[in-house]
């Protein structure tokens, strides 16, 4: 899908030229958010997110217009996290999206998003067959607003 987010200028296309020997021509450990709109009521509708989901394909054809001649070595997809997700039935539906997404492919792998305060979901995590990461958001009334916090804090 083409949502014209990454829109190439006369002078996009003139740079990519000239850094043709500088680009990289492998991605490894590329990122990305991928989401379901209801999952992510802070941002769906805006210009960055103005569809009703994302898919990996979304990500690479855009890339490949920043990075014509690169091939995508490995990629990491998970969801965009919204504080909606403190909801559990919704941080699923999110996760879900995604690993329905990058099932049976090779070169994705996607963490699977948890709460810091959901033993039974971190377990359930890190138990699922192809299981190769969590990453833990911190969302909620007592969320830190701001600032650097240690690992035993989230």
């Amino acid at each position: 899908m083409d949502y014209g987010l990454f829109e190439l200028w006369e002078a996009d296309h003139a740079a990519i030229e000239h850094l043709a020997d500088f680009l990289p021509k492998k991605i490894f450990d590329a990122h990305a958010h991928l989401y379901v709109a209801d999952t992510v009521p802070r941002v769906a509708g805006t210009a960055a997110f103005p569809s009703k989901y994302s898919v990996p394909s979304d990500y690479v054809n855009h890339m490949g217009q920043l990075f014509p001649n690169a091939k995508i070595l490995r990629a990491n997809f998970f969801t965009m996290p919204d504080p909606a997700q403190v909801d559990r039935a919704v941080l699923q539906r999110a996760n879900d999206h995604v690993l329905e997404q990058v099932r049976g492919t090779d070169h994705v792998w996607s963490p699977y998003v948890v709460m810091s305060d959901d033993e039974q979901t971190i377990w359930e995590a890190v138990s699922r067959p192809g299981a190769v990461a969590i990453k833990c958001y911190c969302y909620g009334k007592d969320a830190p607003k701001h600032g650097n916090l240690p690992i035993w804090e989230f």
